[in-house]
């Protein structure tokens, strides 16, 4: 009986410790929107985001938009395909 009583101690204590970690996460801080990237160049993450999502909205500007972030890139000086930029 002592080996039953003592793994339903165990387990309740797991449940108990489970039950603290989940009162403690429902009050942290959450977490910005795009937080769980790693942005090291804000120029670069500009960059991207005006050629990507503002140029790109009208085919009419495609080719000025490509132009523009080869020239964007160029200044920030990063390669077109490199991992950071895709």
């Amino acid at each position: 009986m002592a080996a039953g009583e003592n793994k339903f101690m165990k387990m309740r204590k797991q449940r108990e410790r489970e039950r603290k970690l989940q009162e403690l996460k429902k009050w942290e801080f959450p977490q910005r929107i795009g937080s769980y990237n790693n942005y090291t160049q804000p120029a670069l993450e500009f960059s991207k985001q005006i050629c990507n999502n503002i140029f790109s909205l009208d085919e009419a500007f495609s080719q000025e938009a490509n132009v523009l972030k080869k020239n964007l890139l160029k200044i920030v000086r990063e390669k077109e395909f490199a991992p950071e930029v895709v």
